[in-house]
């Protein structure tokens, strides 16, 4: 852990230098993270419905790669736009999360188990 804070107090020492902070900026223990932007619901109500583009999803690889980028972390909640279940990856997502050692909680749109895609 020794390390991790001088290579932490390192970049956020030259972060607040090139922006004439005052203090060092901290990384974010928690984020939000968004397994997938689809639902398995058409709500009129809902700009997820209305969407033409193709469907997202976060990828194992990915997340591995935003824990590897955010090593303050300590809490994960997965939600957003869709329907986290649809995600292929998220049992995968989840163990990542929990060998980090990491608390992750998930939102959803409250409805019976989709059929993972």
């Amino acid at each position: 852990m020794g390390s991790l804070r001088k290579v932490y107090h390192a970049v956020g020492g030259r972060v607040a230098g090139r922006l004439g902070l005052k203090r060092t900026p901290f990384l974010p223990t928690s984020i939000d993270v968004e397994p997938i932007d689809t639902c398995n619901f058409a709500c009129d109500h809902c700009q997820v419905t209305h969407w033409t583009r193709k469907t997202t999803r976060l990828t194992t690889e990915r997340f591995v790669s935003i824990l590897r980028q955010l090593p303050m972390l300590r809490q994960i909640k997965l939600q957003g736009m869709g329907e986290p279940l649809l995600n292929s990856h998220l049992i995968e997502i989840l163990e990542e999360g929990e060998m980090g050692g990491m608390p992750s909680s998930l939102r959803r749109t409250a409805t019976s188990s989709p059929a993972v895609k």
